[in-house]
């Protein structure tokens, strides 16, 4: 199996395309910028390039090492993802964790990928704080920030980074992924691809027992509305008649 094929990311076969081409040229780079809404396959894409970067295959990812399954599952050491800790990312976190992260000497691998998750809630401490290591990258490291809003960002970040779309996910792989997620009904598979709205984080919250039950219920309204609600007929008044 070539690498073209092991990259495993539903909806983002252009954003998958500009990764994979970027590692194979040796031009990945210090910085990317995921632009889009949450969940559409940026920690799929973050961890198949950790895998990309450190698999010790001549043609990797193999996608079946221990490197490559460690890194899909998120836990090889070159590895690091940094979610906030309350509504924002905390400057204390920045400098006491994601910098010490970037800073120090890998253990095993080759590539360091840091992945920063809703990076648009830094706030302007932390962003500061975050600042310095864009500007004076460490070797061996890429960072990865996970972009719902960039005007949420300060430009000095995301102008720092390599900027990838991930758009939400269309209808028809809405759809195979209903299907894998025990959707049986071909309608109801449409109904919930439709209902999420490009998410295929929403679309796991509908595909969970009861998830449905509310779309069914909206759905069948207008059907019980007609049966229940008759339209009124006059009465057929009698000709009166004079003598």
């Amino acid at each position: 199996m070539t690498a073209a094929h092991v990259w495993d990311v539903p909806g983002q076969e252009r954003a998958v395309a500009v990764l994979r081409g970027a590692a194979e040229r040796g031009e990945v780079g210090h910085a990317w910028a995921f632009v889009g809404p949450a969940g559409v396959g940026q920690q799929a894409a973050a961890r198949w390039l950790a895998a990309t970067l450190n698999c010790p295959r001549p043609d990797p990812p193999c996608g079946a090492c221990d490197v490559c399954a460690r890194c899909l599952r998120g836990t090889h050491p070159a590895l690091a993802e940094f979610v906030p800790t309350g509504a924002f990312h905390r400057v204390d976190d920045v400098r006491d964790t994601w910098l010490r992260a970037s800073s120090r000497s890998l253990v095993e691998g080759r590539v360091k990928v840091l992945r920063v998750v809703d990076a648009d809630r830094l706030n302007e401490a932390a962003a500061n704080a975050f600042l310095k290591a864009l500007e004076e990258p460490p070797p061996a490291t890429v960072w990865i920030l996970d972009v719902a809003d960039p005007d949420e960002l300060p430009d000095t970040i995301l102008s720092r980074c390599r900027a990838l779309r991930f758009p939400p996910w269309p209808l028809p792989v809405l759809e195979r992924e209903a299907e894998r997620l025990g959707i049986v009904d071909p309608a109801e598979r449409a109904l919930a691809a439709r209902a999420a709205l490009g998410s295929p984080l929403t679309l796991r919250r509908l595909a969970a027992p009861g998830g449905l039950d509310d779309l069914r219920a909206h759905r069948a309204l207008p059907r019980r509305l007609r049966e229940e609600v008759r339209p009124s007929r006059s009465p057929r008044r009698g000709r009166s008649t004079t003598r």
